[in-house]
Parts: structure tokens; C-alpha cells; sequence
């Protein structure tokens, strides 16, 4: 009875041990989307230091936030980073708290803000920025298996502008939707004009002579 018992607890630690975390790779390059300061186009410079951190949920019900994997997610360091003079950032491979490996589908968003690294919910009055809110599927990797961390691209689909309330711009995906939408209901007129509309009858075409001049030559 004992080795049963011991067999079973030892099949349910491996099950747990098992799992992995949810995982994502914390940058904005692979999208090609820039944080820009103000107005779109224009980007950080001089002694403007912007910094982002990535939340799981909507901007105004934000849950937890990835942190950097190695990491304990407990100081400002492990998931805030900074965005460079081209307005990317990197922090290498991010943990989504609280997730295994088998999550389907994962809700993010982006902020990025102005100023102090501590963030922007230390000063209300921060200058700030959010992109649009998005689902995606998450990487897999066990901390505890000793291998490289990996995760899976991070799928921003916005460059976020930091102190503006200009429309983001959407990525090619969303420009895809869009284009897809638009090509459907030119169809759908297109079908019903053709429906409705009786094409006349074409004119028979005129005959022509050619004249031939005839010249003699004495």
C-alpha cells in the first residue's frame, strides 16, 4: 500500500514539474512597430527616456505584468525597459505570471511612458502611452529543464505615441482586415448593380467603303 502511494505522489510531482510557463520574447522589433514620442514619426531623443512594461488584460484593467525571465518580477528592473533611440525596446524573454504552457490565447497591452523607470503609477501626472489591446498565442518553457529561455514573438499591433491622443497606427494585419472588408462589400454592390441593372444592347456597327483612286498614266 505504501509503494502505492508512494508511486502516485511521485507521478503527481512530475505532472506539475512538467508544465512550463507561458512565455512571450518582451520586444517590439519583430512587429516593426516604434514607440514614438508626441506625434507619430517622431522618436525619443536626448534626455527624453521613455520606458514600457507589458500588461496582461485591457489598459484600463490591467492584470499582472510580464516580467523578465530569470528574474523574480519583483523590482522596477525585472519589467520595466527602455526604449532606444529608434524606438525599439528589449528585454529578452518575458514570464507571464500565473500561466502554464497550455494556455490557448493570452490578452496584452503595452504601455510606455515618460520619465521615471520606477512607473508611470508612481506619478499620476505621467506622460503616457497605450497600444491597442490584443490576443495572442504564448511560447512554452520550464525554468527548471536548464535550457535557453524561449518564447514566442510578441505580436504589438501598434506603434504606441506617448503623449498623444492621435489614432496608433494599425499594423499590416489590421490594414489586411480592413482591405479584405472593403473588397467584400464592393463585391456585394458590384453583384447587386448587376442585378438590377439591364446592360442596352450594343449599336450594330456601320459599314464602311474604302474608295480606291484610280490615276492613269499617259
Amino acid at each position: 500500500m505504501n509503494n502505492i502511494l508512494l508511486t502516485s505522489t511521485t507521478v503527481a510531482i512530475s505532472a506539475v514539474t512538467a508544465f512550463g510557463s507561458a512565455t512571450v520574447n518582451l520586444n517590439n522589433k519583430y512587429a516593426d512597430m516604434p514607440i514614438y514620442l508626441y506625434q507619430y514619426g517622431q522618436k525619443a531623443t536626448g534626455d527624453d527616456v521613455v520606458y514600457v512594461s507589458l500588461y496582461v488584460g485591457a489598459a484600463d484593467n490591467p492584470g499582472h505584468t510580464v516580467y523578465k525571465a530569470g528574474t523574480t518580477g519583483e523590482k522596477a528592473e525585472d519589467y520595466v525597459f527602455t526604449v532606444d533611440a529608434n524606438g525599439y525596446f528589449d528585454g529578452g524573454v518575458g514570464i507571464v505570471p500565473g500561466l502554464k504552457d497550455d494556455v490557448s490565447a493570452v490578452q496584452f497591452t503595452l504601455e510606455a511612458w515618460l520619465g521615471d523607470k520606477s512607473g508611470p503609477t508612481s506619478s499620476p501626472g505621467t506622460i503616457r502611452g497605450y497600444s491597442l489591446t490584443w490576443d495572442q498565442l504564448t511560447g512554452s518553457w520550464d525554468p527548471a529543464s536548464g535550457t535557453k529561455a524561449t518564447g514566442a514573438e510578441l505580436m504589438v499591433p501598434n506603434s504606441v505615441i506617448v503623449g498623444s491622443a492621435a489614432i496608433p497606427e494599425p499594423s499590416s494585419v489590421t490594414l489586411g482586415l480592413l482591405g479584405g472588408a472593403a473588397l467584400l462589400t464592393t463585391n456585394k454592390v458590384a453583384k447587386t448593380i448587376k442585378g438590377k441593372t439591364k446592360t442596352p444592347p450594343m449599336a450594330p456597327a456601320k459599314k464602311t467603303t474604302n474608295t480606291v483612286a484610280t490615276v492613269t498614266v499617259k
